[in-house]
């Protein structure tokens, strides 16, 4: 952080780090870091898993659940294949992300980080097995559809806390940024999630080709309801452009705090590719390739927003001493 950053946190030069190295000293050859970094890496491939299954019609190719046609490993065909490894994979997710979440919260200084983020994502992830299941009994209904990819999606994010608040170790609290960048990362976050939100209904909805035209809807309409499907899809182009207009407005408030330009720079590019995929899919007519890729980028645009905004919330960016390495 530099000094510019450091003077709209209201901090003096008093308040510099112990070192330049200190931090990396305070967290180096804790596995634990590098553990929740994996199983977040997972998660997300398991989410776009999950939307390879959607795209394919696998979401009930194992009619019961948790067993498959009342086996644990059925005869597979292609769908079976996919919907039985997409549980098989969120199965080992799970037990890995328990074991390291058992060792976090029997170290009292490594509890005393993350120890509440542990126990929110171990409530979150069994409500999203709740909801794996449910989707199936529910017969793929629209509200556990899309439950099933924001539970998904907020299990990935405190995972990814989990292990930036043990990565940080130590270190002294910053204050929080100013009032209007907090505001402004908290809306475009806000924006994100209702986003992911609306797209899981589209999709669930099996909406993505009701307009069939971009940047109209249909014979050169943009806006020709907003009542049933056709105003879902509407809904949906309304609210990127909104997230599109919100993440422009908050780079440029964030660019010269040093801590927040990254992830906002990376929304930005993110934002682009999004755009871009979402056209692409209604002129393609949605190939499995792109609709898969839209769902992935979808869930990095909201995993990018959290960062920004608990950034601008809360930083940690002095170093503790040295001797304070994680046990």
């Amino acid at each position: 952080m530099d000094e510019g950053d450091r003077a709209a946190r209201g901090l003096s030069p008093a308040d510099s780090p112990a070192g330049p190295h200190a931090a990396d000293q305070a967290v180096r050859g804790d596995p634990l870091v590098s553990a929740f970094w994996a199983i977040g890496a997972a998660t997300l491939l398991l989410m776009a898993f999950g939307a390879t299954v959607r795209v394919h019609g696998a979401g009930l190719a194992c009619p019961d659940w948790p067993l498959c046609f009342g086996q644990l490993v059925p005869q597979m065909d292609f769908r079976i294949f996919l919907e039985w490894g997409h549980r098989l994979v969120a199965g080992l997710i799970s037990v890995v992300f328990l074991v390291a979440g058992v060792l976090v919260l029997r170290d009292p200084r490594r509890r005393a980080l993350a120890g509440g983020l542990v126990i929110a994502a171990a409530v979150t992830l069994l409500a999203q097995i709740v909801l794996g299941g449910l989707t199936v009994l529910h017969l793929l209904a629209q509200w556990t559809v899309t439950s099933h990819l924001l539970a998904a999606n907020v299990f990935l994010a405190f995972v990814l806390l989990i292990g930036r608040r043990l990565r940080q170790g130590g270190r002294a609290a910053l204050g929080p940024g100013p009032v209007a960048v907090r505001v402004s990362t908290g809306l475009l976050a806000f924006a994100t999630l209702v986003q992911l939100v609306l797209g899981g209904v589209v999709s669930s909805s099996y909406a993505g080709l009701v307009c069939t035209e971009w940047p109209t809807c249909f014979g050169g309409v943009w806006f020709p309801t907003f009542a049933g499907l056709i105003g879902l899809q509407v809904l949906h182009r309304l609210g990127a452009y909104a997230v599109v207009l919100i993440a422009i407005a908050n780079a440029a408030l964030v660019w010269n705090d040093t801590a927040l330009r990254r992830p906002a720079a990376l929304f930005l590019v993110l934002v682009v590719v999004q755009v871009v995929l979402g056209v692409a899919n209604v002129i393609l007519s949605l190939p499995v390739e792109l609709a898969v890729l839209h769902s992935l980028v979808a869930d990095g645009l909201f995993q990018t927003a959290i960062w920004l905004a608990v950034g601008a919330s809360t930083s940690t960016l002095i170093a503790a001493p040295a001797d304070s390495k994680v046990a």
